[in-house]
């Protein structure tokens, strides 16, 4: 039903669709459905309750994911129950030692050492724009975005995220996400 839909990163779909077998859910990534997939051993019932929108989120404005909800889901963004977002965190990371390829500080580097930097802070910048937009349409929507506690939570997209009405930061030393097969990981910090 529209009521138990959900758009979602990979990991946070497959959880959802395990835990719910009346939910079905929309994936939108650049990669394709296989690259998706094929690291995951998915029930047959939950693979076939996953939709898939191949997109670079650069493109997902509001206006786009209404689009995708309509065509995937049949359903409007504000009947979600859940959105969830999982931006890339290879730029952002501080598990260089101190000295970040892709950044200084929260700055991209200059020339090609911080062209995925630059383009890591679009994708974040149009995707947390757009699940700020569908927090002040869908208010019964639950909207988490997760990333490795690093330089992400203190970039502009997160900060003007987190100064919009109802959003919060958590920080956690796991991943509520994680397959049950998959190791525990109890010094790994996600916000």
């Amino acid at each position: 039903s529209a009521a138990t839909t959900a758009i979602s990163t990979i990991r946070h779909l497959r959880s959802k669709l395990l835990r719910d077998p009346t939910a079905i859910g929309l994936a939108i990534d650049i990669l394709g459905e296989d690259e998706l997939l094929t690291p995951l051993d998915l029930p047959a019932d939950v693979r076939s309750r996953i939709r898939f929108a191949s997109l670079d989120c650069t493109l997902l404005d509001y206006k786009r994911l209404k689009q995708l909800c309509r065509e995937h889901l049949d359903c409007t963004p504000d009947q979600l129950s859940t959105a969830h977002a999982s931006p890339p965190c290879t730029t952002f990371s501080d598990a260089h030692h101190g000295n970040n390829p892709h950044r200084i500080r929260l700055t991209p580097r200059a020339g090609p050492e911080g062209d995925l930097a630059r383009a890591h802070d679009k994708l974040n910048s149009v995707v947390l724009e757009t699940l700020r937009e569908l927090s002040r349409r869908a208010f019964r929507t639950v909207i988490s975005v997760e990333n490795p506690h690093n330089k992400w939570v203190h970039s502009a997209p997160v900060r003007r995220l987190l100064g919009s009405s109802g959003w919060f930061a958590v920080t956690a030393d796991h991943c509520s996400n994680r397959a049950t097969d998959d190791p525990l990981f109890p010094r790994k910090r996600s916000t």
